[in-house]
C-alpha cells in the first residue's frame, strides 16, 4: 500500500469504519447494528487487520518529541490520523476481540507495539487488557495474549523496565487468583517461563521477587502439572546453567542437570542465592510433604499412589547446588531441617516414593567432594543408625524395579562414601541387618539391580578383613552356598565369595559347605565362555586355589573332626574331571599368573583322580597345553602321580603310541610313559 492510498483512506477514516464493522454490536461510536455471521461462518479478516496495521504504523502518534520512532514505524513520509481513528485503533475492546479470535496476531501485536512505544500510560492500559483477558478466558485462548505480552515486554524503550515490572506484578496476581484452575495456572506458568527464556529483564525481576511466588506455585499447589510448570519457570531463572527434560510415559518428567565448569561468576552467584533461598523453604517443604501423606492416607484408592509433591523442590536444590559455598550453606544453615524431612519421609514407608528418591539424589550430590558433609553422617552414631535404618522395598514389578534402579544407587553411594570416611561407620554398616538383607536380595538372589549390588560389594570389600566382620562373612558364605543361589546368579555369587573368603575359618566354612563341588558345577554349566565368564573363571581359580591350600593342611595340624570332614569334601567333589578339562581347555585366555594357579589346581586334582590325569593326557594330545606348562604336571619328582592300575596304565600307554603326536609335546608324552611305567614297576 502506497503513501497516496494510505492518505486517502485516512481522510475517509477507514480505520474507524473497519473497527466498527468488526465490533458490530459492540461498536462504541454508532448505534447498535445488525449482528453479522448469525448463520454464516465468519469472513476472513486477516487482510482487514493488515490494513489497519499499515494505516496505524504509517502515522505519527501524539507523543513527546524525545520518544522517537517505534521499531514498527513505516518509513517516511508519515501521515496524521484523525482523532476518531486514534480513538478507534486505541480501543482495548477491539484488540481484546482480535486476540480472542486469534485473527492475524502478528499484525495486532505491531499495532499495540506502535501505540505503546515510549508511552507508559498506554502500555499499562494494554497490559491491563491482556491480564484481564487471561483472568477471564479459558486456558485454550491464552496463547495470543501471551504472544502479545512478549512483544510488549520486548520493547527496548525508556519505559521498558517499568513496563516489565508492572506486567509481572499484574500477571502474578492473576495466576494466584486462579490457582484452583489446574490447566489455566499451568498454561500461564509455562507461558511465563517462555517469556523468561527470551527476556533477561523478566528473568531478573522474577529472580528478585522469588520470595513471592516460588513456594506458592512449587510447594502449595495440589496439582502436579502446576508444580512441574513452576519448576520449569525456576530453571529459566538461570538458563545458562543447562537443563535437560525427558518425558517417560507413565512416569512423568525426569530432569537431569549437567554440570557446567565454565559458568560465569554471575551465574554461580545467582545459583548460590537460589540454593540458599530454597534451603530456607525446607520447613515449608516439610509441611507440604506432611499434607500430601495425610491426604494419601485418607484417600481410598486401589493402587498405591507415589508421593511426589516435593520431588521438584529437591530437583531444584540439586540444580542450584554447584559450588563449595552452596554445599557449605547446606551444612551450616539447613542440616537439621534437612535430616528432619528425610526422617519424616522415610517414616511413611511408601513404595516408589518420588519425594524420597529426589531427596537422596540431592543428598548424594551435596556430599560429593565435601568431606565435611559426609562427616555429618559418618561421625555421628545416632545419625548413622537412623540413616542405615532407611526403608527399602523390593517387589518383582516393572514399576518397582524401575524406581529402585534409580533410588537405590545414590543411597548406597552415600553409604560407601561414609564407610571410606570412617571405620566406625563401616563396622556399623556391615553389622546392620538392612545391609545384610540388601546383600542377599540385591546381589545374591537378583541381578536386576547391578549398580546397587556392585556398591554393596564394594562396601563388603572395604571391611572384609576386619575382625568385627567375621560373622557377616560366615553368613554370606552360607547364603551363597544355600540351595540354588549359586546356580541362579553365578556371577554375583562367585564375585562375593572371592571377597569374603579371607581367613582359614572362612575357607573351612566354604569347603565344609560343599563349596568346591558347587563352584565346579557352576563352571560345568557355563560351557560357553565369553569375556565375562572368562573373568569369572579367573575368580573360580582364585577361590579353588584357596580351598586346595586348606585341603592340603597336614593332618597333624587339624583336629580329627576336620580331618574326617576334609576326606568327605574330597569324596563329594564329583566334578573334578570336568573342572580339570575346562581349566586346560581355556588356559590360553589366562595371564601367566592365572595359568600358574590353574595348573596348581590341575596338579592337585591329578594326584587324587585318575580321570583327571586322563584329561591331562588328552589335553597334551590335542596340543592345548605347551610343553613347558606340562612339565610341572608330569614331572614325578615335583608332582606326585596317583597310583594307576597296571591294566589301565598299559591301555593308556598303548593309546598314546597308536595316535600321532606333534613334535612339540613328544617329550612330554615320553615323560608320562616313563612315569606310568615306573609306577607300574614300583606297584
Amino acid at each position: 500500500m502506497g503513501v497516496e492510498e494510505r492518505t486517502y483512506m485516512l481522510s475517509r477514516e477507514v480505520i474507524t469504519q473497519l473497527v466498527e464493522f468488526y465490533l458490530a454490536e459492540d461498536a462504541f461510536a454508532r448505534k447498535k447494528k445488525s449482528k453479522m455471521g448469525d448463520r454464516l461462518p465468519p469472513p476472513n479478516l486477516t487482510y482487514m487487520v493488515d490494513t489497519i496495521s499499515l494505516l496505524t504504523r504509517g502515522c505519527t502518534l501524539p507523543k513527546p518529541s524525545d520518544v522517537g520512532l517505534s521499531p514498527v514505524q513505516l518509513p517516511p513520509p508519515t501521515q496524521q490520523m484523525s482523532r476518531m481513528d486514534f480513538v478507534s485503533v486505541s480501543s482495548m475492546d477491539f484488540h481484546t476481540k482480535l486476540l480472542k479470535d486469534s485473527i492475524n496476531v502478528d499484525a495486532t501485536n505491531d499495532i499495540l507495539v506502535h501505540l505503546g512505544w515510549g508511552d507508559d500510560a498506554t502500555s499499562r492500559s494494554i497490559i491491563d487488557m491482556l491480564c484481564t483477558s487471561i483472568d477471564q478466558y479459558e486456558y485454550e485462548l491464552f496463547k495470543p495474549f501471551f504472544d502479545c505480552m512478549s512483544a510488549m515486554l520486548g520493547m527496548n524503550d525508556r519505559c521498558q523496565h517499568g513496563r516489565v515490572a508492572y506486567a509481572l506484578d499484574s500477571l502474578l496476581k492473576v495466576i494466584e487468583r486462579n490457582l484452583r484452575y489446574k490447566m489455566a495456572t499451568t498454561t500461564a506458568l509455562r507461558s511465563l517461563a517462555t517469556l523468561a527464556t527470551s527476556n533477561s529483564i523478566v528473568r531478573t525481576l522474577l529472580f528478585q521477587h522469588r520470595f513471592r511466588w516460588v513456594d506458592v506455585f512449587l510447594l502449595e499447589s495440589n496439582y502436579e502439572l502446576v508444580r512441574e510448570a513452576a519448576e520449569q519457570l525456576v530453571l529459566q531463572l538461570v538458563p545458562e546453567a543447562g537443563t535437560v527434560a525427558t518425558y517417560i510415559a507413565g512416569r512423568g518428567s525426569v530432569y537431569t542437570y549437567p554440570q557446567e565448569d565454565t559458568l560465569a561468576a554471575a551465574s554461580i552467584e545467582r545459583l548460590n542465592q537460589l540454593h540458599t533461598y530454597l534451603l530456607h523453604l525446607l520447613p515449608h517443604a516439610t509441611t507440604a510433604g506432611h499434607r500430601e501423606y495425610d491426604e494419601l492416607r485418607a484417600a481410598v484408592v486401589e493402587e498405591d499412589i507415589a508421593p511426589s509433591k516435593v520431588s521438584g523442590y529437591f530437583r531444584l536444590l540439586k540444580f542450584a547446588c554447584r559450588s563449595r559455598a552452596a554445599k557449605a550453606a547446606f551444612r551450616h544453615e539447613a542440616w537439621p531441617a534437612f535430616f528432619k524431612i528425610f526422617c519424616s519421609i522415610d517414616k511413611e514407608r511408601r513404595e516408589c516414593d518420588e519425594n524420597k528418591r529426589e531427596l537422596l539424589n540431592y543428598w548424594y550430590h551435596v556430599v560429593q567432594d565435601s568431606p565435611e558433609n559426609l562427616d555429618l553422617i559418618a561421625c555421628d552414631a545416632t545419625i548413622s543408625q537412623q540413616f542405615l535404618d532407611s526403608w527399602v522395598c523390593i517387589r518383582p514389578t516393572d514399576r518397582a524395579q524401575y524406581y529402585n534402579s534409580l533410588a537405590l544407587p545414590p543411597f548406597y553411594k552415600i553409604v560407601v562414601m561414609c564407610a571410606r570416611r570412617s571405620e566406625d561407620f563401616l563396622c556399623c554398616a556391615l553389622a546392620h541387618l538392612n545391609i545384610q538383607w540388601a546383600l542377599e536380595q540385591l546381589w545374591i538372589l537378583h541381578n536386576e539391580y547391578m549398580e546397587a549390588g556392585s556398591l554393596l560389594l564394594d562396601l563388603v570389600r572395604l571391611g572384609a578383613k576386619l575382625p568385627e566382620v567375621s560373622r557377616l562373612r560366615t553368613m554370606l558364605i552360607q547364603a551363597c552356598l544355600q540351595g540354588e543361589h549359586a546356580f541362579a546368579n553365578p556371577g554375583n555369587v562367585l564375585r562375593l565369595l572371592d571377597v569374603v573368603l579371607v581367613t582359614t575359618e572362612d575357607i573351612a566354612t566354604f569347603c565344609l559347605g560343599n563349596g568346591a563341588e558347587i563352584v565346579s558345577q557352576v563352571v560345568e554349566q557355563a560351557r560357553e565362555f565369553d569375556e565375562e565368564t572368562s573373568e569369572l573363571l579367573s575368580i573360580v581359580i582364585n577361590i579353588l586355589l584357596r580351598a586346595i591350600q586348606w585341603l592340603q593342611i597336614p593332618e597333624e595340624e587339624c583336629s580329627d573332626d576336620i580331618a574326617r570332614r576334609k576326606v568327605q569334601v574330597l569324596e563329594n567333589w564329583e566334578t573334578m574331571g570336568v573342572l580339570c578339562t575346562i581349566l586346560l581347555q581355556f588356559r590360553g585366555r589366562f595371564t601367566p599368573e592365572q595359568r600358574q594357579k590353574a595348573f596348581t589346581i590341575v596338579c592337585f586334582l591329578a594326584e587324587r583322580e585318575t580321570f583327571c590325569m586322563q584329561h591331562v593326557l588328552l589335553a597334551v594330545e590335542q596340543d592345548h597345553c605347551s610343553a613347558n606348562d606340562m612339565k610341572r604336571v608330569f614331572d614325578v619328582d615335583k608332582c606326585p602321580q596317583p597310583a594307576i592300575p597296571a591294566s589301565d596304565a598299559m591301555d593308556q600307554e598303548q593309546a598314546v603310541r597308536d595316535e600321532p603326536v606333534s613334535p612339540e609335546v613328544f617329550g612330554e608324552v615320553e615323560t608320562f610313559s616313563a612315569a606310568t611305567h615306573r609306577q607300574q614297576t614300583e606297584g
